[in-house]
């Protein structure tokens, strides 16, 4: 994963680094509020889609701190903290998601692939309506060496404009009930997961041109990808799929590290890079690593537990950070951080006084 390891090189490798849970909704929460999710949610577990919004105008986030210093802020990727979703898809606006939440654009989805509302959106608009009822297959998919059931699942080949032409759709194996809202799944019609990754960073890497064209080098910028792997579904872009020993779990790794290396070349390209504060992580540990541990690929697997799970391997992560015009390169940092200071963090650069 040359561009994961060239980040690390040229930079700082926090090796005890900790994301603030083990479960997705907690992590991006704390991320950007800078306060625990247990404050917002006392259930702290993973919200639907159209939950009530746990980021809004009315919570402070550190995007909008840094709007607020004439920052101008961009997010791209799944957002998964609550959204206001309007009665018509269509033609309504949604609210309490990133435009509440101190960025000045958006595209992405609304949470993770195995959610409804499975479409892009585009600021407060979805681009296609999210229509259509497929279903999350349940089998474990045989995606890894020696006939190894790997975890994973994907989108079901079933796709209908009403759920009760879903009824008996695929094996049974595939359909584990008939009650709407459980594994049922609504989507546009034209969502594809593999192209996913592809489109986001098309999108970020759209929004850095857009800035340096509209505003120079004269304006910062912060920009949040919140890639929708290497979370389930496994589903690399075709030009990815099959291409290491590994699966279809370590094929999207190395699309990810592919789409890390797109987005440096455009700040290079605009001789940002040595400028750019560049951080890289996740929001909690892999999933069912013991399977794919069997297939030789040792994620996390010196530290007990995996996501979901309290133990350190539910929410020890990727914790890399490059700055070539400040920070040194090269150096490992064995002392534990944890994502929940990053608001603070970047007050403090900024000089700017936050409430106790």
């Amino acid at each position: 994963m040359p561009n994961y390891e060239s980040v690390a090189a040229n930079g700082v490798d926090f090796t005890n680094g900790h994301s603030h849970a083990s479960l997705c909704s907690p992590s991006r929460y704390t991320l950007l509020t800078g306060q625990y999710y247990f404050r917002a949610n006392p259930n702290r577990n993973v919200v639907q889609p159209d939950h009530a919004p746990f980021i809004n105008e009315t919570v402070n986030t550190f995007p909008g701190m840094l709007q607020d210093e004439g920052y101008k802020t961009y997010m791209v990727g799944k957002w998964h903290v609550g959204m206001d979703m309007p009665d018509d898809l269509a033609t309504g606006e949604i609210y309490g998601g990133p435009l509440d939440g101190g960025f000045d654009r958006y595209f992405g989805i609304a949470a993770s692939m195995g959610f409804p509302y499975l479409s892009y959106i585009q600021d407060r608009t979805f681009t296609e309506v999210p229509d259509h009822y497929t279903i999350k297959e349940a089998a474990a998919i045989q995606s890894c060496p020696g006939g190894l059931a790997c975890k994973t699942w994907g989108l079901g080949t079933c796709l209908e404009a009403s759920f009760e032409n879903l009824t008996g759709c695929g094996s049974s194996s595939m359909w584990r009930t008939v009650e709407e809202g459980s594994w049922h799944k609504t989507v546009g019609k034209t969502f594809d997961p593999h192209y996913v990754l592809s489109n986001l960073t098309s999108a970020a890497t759209s929004y850095i041109e857009h800035h340096v064209n509209q505003y120079g080098s004269d304006v910062p910028f912060f920009l949040y990808m919140a890639m929708t792997g290497d979370h389930l579904p496994h589903t690399p872009h075709p030009d990815w799929e099959g291409t290491t020993d590994y699966g279809w779990y370590a094929d999207l790794l190395e699309e990810l590290d592919y789409r890390l290396g797109q987005t440096i070349d455009v700040l290079t390209k605009h001789n940002l890079l040595n400028d750019t504060l560049l951080i890289v992580t996740s929001d909690n540990g892999p999933e069912a690593k013991g399977k794919y541990v069997r297939t030789g690929l040792t994620s996390t697997d010196v530290y007990a537990g995996q996501k979901t799970d309290l133990q350190e391997g539910g929410n020890r992560i990727p914790f890399i950070v490059q700055w070539p015009n400040v920070m040194p390169k090269g150096i490992t940092f064995d002392y534990a951080i944890s994502q929940v200071d990053f608001f603070r963090t970047f007050a403090d650069m900024l000089g700017i006084s936050l409430p106790s």
